[in-house]
């Protein structure tokens, strides 16, 4: 009976103490995502990052776990006549686990630990305008490769106020599958491909991002 108060006694303490702080915040940032690996560094330059998220506090304002869902996406114009352009797109879900180690009066520092698991995909578009009709046509294909994994980012990120930036590195080395058409058409012509190509998809991030509170504080 004496343990059972103790014990309820601590949670009334730590509800009446998370109950003076913030227990949520919606969080979305957005910035570059520059490849690291020259399979992709050589056709893409820089693509995008965006993330977008629920943050929760589980620890006096220190350690975070934020759920969140996001896109890495790199695009580049490989043709101007028709706007034909490569896309090499990621969707992502995941934990962000943060933990403040340095806490200022206008700032804070935390080390942060992404775990994601994300859907690639690797495709072309294209867009032409007919003079005559006034109207523009905008076409997707097939992807020419998808693939799957679970990546792993280590980064820094420093809030100042309700805004803050962040750096990270993510590792992402997906299982990748080519399009069996494309299999089919290279076989018709006497060349063989790899079915399962290795792929290195793995990228330095920085990104700017926006802090709205939720809850009490």
């Amino acid at each position: 009976m004496q343990k059972m108060k103790a014990i309820t006694l601590v949670l009334l303490l730590c509800g009446s103490s998370a109950l003076g702080q913030n227990l949520m915040s919606f969080e979305m940032d957005a910035g570059a995502a520059l490849p690291m690996h020259r399979n992709v560094s050589e056709v893409f330059n820089v693509g995008l990052n965006i993330n977008l998220g629920f943050a929760f506090n589980v620890m006096q304002e220190k350690l975070y776990v934020k759920p969140y869902g996001g896109v890495n996406w790199y695009f580049k114009e490989i043709e101007d006549v028709n706007s034909v352009t490569e896309h090499m797109r990621t969707w992502k879900a995941g934990v962000e686990t943060r933990y403040y180690y340095i806490k200022k009066e206008k700032w804070k520092l935390a080390p942060c630990l992404n775990i994601n698991y994300n859907w690639s995909t690797n495709y072309y578009s294209s867009s032409s305008y007919n003079p005559f009709s006034n109207q523009t046509t905008n076409s997707t294909s097939d992807s020419y490769l998808e693939g799957t994994g679970i990546s792993i980012a280590l980064g820094l990120r420093v809030d100042i106020d309700n805004v803050y930036i962040k750096v990270d590195y993510e590792y992402f080395s997906p299982d990748v599958k080519v399009h069996q058409a494309i299999l089919d058409e290279a076989a018709s012509q006497g060349i063989t491909v790899d079915p399962n190509p290795s792929l290195n998809l793995s990228s330095l991030n920085l990104t700017l991002g926006y802090i709205l509170p939720i809850g009490k504080k």
